[in-house]
């Protein structure tokens, strides 16, 4: 996917502009904010997809950037992955959950969790988790889609759970195996 995404995007995610760098020669509309998550990017692939597909999985690996009001972005590796399946079940945050913590395990770090999503506005109010590290910052979080953003996205008969891994910074918390 690429690194843009559009005022539409933002909107259909209910994602706030704030904290978005705008592109001032943009080439498309479909491409005027950097983005701050690929979650948006994501969920398009994902409505692309389900007209081949009823049950499927998706990830992507990119940067995202935040504007930090410095010269530079604040420029972030992320791990950001999709469950999706044309039944109505939890099986999906299961999955998506698993794959979460197989990647956690993959480089051996343990990390605590709490049964809230903060800060996520597509992410389902109540079915969600975050995975916190030991300063309390959020690392990496699993959700199911919240419903009013699957409408916007015309996937509401479709269950999706999501993952995003800060993978920068699960780089930092790296230890070697035992």
């Amino acid at each position: 996917n690429y690194s843009f995404y559009s005022k539409k995007d933002l909107e259909n995610c209910l994602i706030s502009e704030e904290g978005h760098l705008k592109i001032l020669n943009y080439l498309s509309e479909d491409q005027t904010h950097l983005r701050i998550s690929l979650i948006p990017n994501l969920l398009k692939a994902v409505a692309n997809n389900n007209k081949n597909f009823d049950n499927f999985k998706i990830y992507e690996i990119g940067r995202s950037y935040k504007e930090i009001n410095q010269y530079f972005p604040l420029e972030e590796k992320i791990i950001a992955g999709a469950v999706v399946a044309k039944t109505k079940n939890d099986d999906c945050f299961y999955e998506a959950k698993g794959a979460t913590e197989a990647i956690l395990d993959k480089f051996h770090i343990t990390l605590k969790s709490a049964k809230q999503v903060k800060q996520t506005p597509y992410a389902h109010p109540v079915k969600g988790l975050s995975y916190l590290e030991p300063s309390g910052k959020t690392l990496a979080k699993v959700f199911t889609l919240h419903p009013k953003v699957a409408k916007n996205y015309q996937l509401e008969d479709y269950t999706i759970a999501l993952f995003e891994i800060n993978f920068t910074d699960l780089m930092k918390l790296e230890s070697p195996p035992s």
